[in-house]
């Protein structure tokens, strides 16, 4: 989830539910560096939020499935 916010007239969104994003839907043909780095960041924040509130063995998993 994410909520759209402003400050000073301007608008701008926060992400406020963190979750891993499902890499099988992805079609990494299709997106650009920028795009790319997007998911990357996201994905190391999730796992960076996250990891320290789960057991090793589902830490572990995250980490392999985000490919971080």
């Amino acid at each position: 989830l994410v909520l759209a916010c402003e400050d000073n007239d301007e608008i701008f969104f926060e992400t406020i539910t963190l979750a891993p994003m499902d890499l099988t839907l992805v079609d990494f043909s299709i997106l650009d560096d920028g795009e790319k780095n997007w998911l990357n960041d996201y994905h190391a924040r999730v796992y960076e939020t996250l990891s320290p509130l789960l057991e090793n063995d589902v830490r572990e998993w995250l980490k392999k499935y985000m490919n971080l």
